[in-house]
């Protein structure tokens, strides 16, 4: 619910004040179907979850924040360009693979939800039941070229991640700069 004098009653990044530190996992499907980047409109779907997971030796865990590389970052660095609204992401099929894997927040390097999603009735469902029916915290559009690189330089996919949202009243978001310390 939102308030026009108080803001946000529900889900207020306030709740997170004091920051978020967790173990992080890094997950390249990109890299783990051999490509650069996916292509806008190719969703990520749990298998693609596993097969990164079983190259990267990492397995994800209670409580960790799962960071999807989708490749987006690389495909904007080379091409100085954006895919608009249509994009690679998270598949709504990930949604139980996650609540299964009791993960506490997700990010991705595009807004999260593949577009076209595949439901005409919900512009985007990893977004609506992630944090609605999940309480799953979210990072949109992060930058993860870095963080991939370093990850396949040590070989090593998990890291301790500390976020620290800004405390903006009545909000539901906030800009933040996630560190991975590897």
């Amino acid at each position: 619910m939102v308030d026009a004098a108080t803001g946000s009653a529900w889900a207020a990044v306030t709740a997170a004040a004091n920051g978020i530190v967790t173990r992080g996992v890094l997950l390249d499907v990109a890299g783990a179907r051999g490509v650069p980047w996916l292509e806008p409109g190719q969703g990520v779907v749990p298998e693609d979850l596993e097969k990164a997971e079983r190259r990267q030796g990492v397995q994800v865990r209670p409580g960790d924040a799962v960071l999807l590389r989708t490749g987006y970052g690389r495909f904007r660095h080379e091409s100085g360009v954006a895919s608009g609204f249509t994009q690679a992401g998270w598949h709504a099929s990930c949604l139980p693979w996650l609540r299964e894997r009791k993960v506490a927040l997700i990010g991705a390097d595009t807004p999260q939800d593949v577009q076209p999603s595949g439901y005409d009735d919900v512009l985007m469902p990893v977004h609506a039941v992630s944090l609605v029916a999940m309480g799953l915290w979210l990072l949109d559009n992060c930058d993860l070229e870095a963080c991939a690189t370093t990850a396949a330089e040590l070989g090593q996919w998990d890291f301790q991640l500390a976020v620290a949202p800004v405390r903006f009243a009545g909000t539901s978001g906030s800009p933040v700069n996630p560190i991975a310390t590897f």
